[in-house]
């Protein structure tokens, strides 16, 4: 019993303190509330008797149409329309870097991206993702380019 506590203790005590933050824990919840409104719109549009299966299907890409739209289309928001002067902030070394000319800007230089974000709920759910891979803090042309593809899919077809 003692050696049970106590090899728990040691798995707690090995985890990175902030593995459970409050952008964590939101972005974990607003993940299964999208999964919930999938469920109540296959509801709606199937009806209660629809099978199992059709259900599961209908579940399975709403909810992946959702997640497209609410948050690769908060990280596609952000590299367009958030932005702060590299002046203001006090290690410009520290951020993501943005591309030359990028939008057409050619005045003082600029970093765009969920870097830029401030409090925003979306921009801090993409600096934590940004701690595992840097690119998703600024506006990297790749994931751009790769996130305005998947989401152009989404409202054309």
């Amino acid at each position: 019993m003692a050696s049970s506590s106590s090899s728990s203790s040691s798995l707690v005590d090995s985890l990175p303190p902030d593995l459970f933050d409050r952008t964590t824990l939101v972005s974990l919840a607003s993940t299964v509330a999208i999964l919930a409104v999938a469920y109540g719109a296959s509801l709606v549009a199937l009806g209660r008797s629809a099978p199992c299966g059709h259900r599961a299907l209908f579940v399975w890409h709403a909810f992946d149409a959702l997640i497209h739209f609410c948050l690769e289309g908060s990280f596609l928001y952000h590299c367009f329309f958030s932005w702060l002067p590299v002046s203001a902030v006090p290690n410009p070394l520290a951020l993501a870097p943005t591309p030359h000319n990028y939008l057409g800007h050619a005045g003082p230089p600029r970093a765009y991206g969920p870097q830029a974000g401030g409090d925003d709920p979306f921009a801090r759910l993409w600096m934590v993702y940004a701690k595992a891979d840097r690119r998703w803090a600024g506006a990297d042309l790749v994931c751009s380019a790769s996130l305005s593809l998947s989401l152009s899919f989404f409202f054309f077809f």
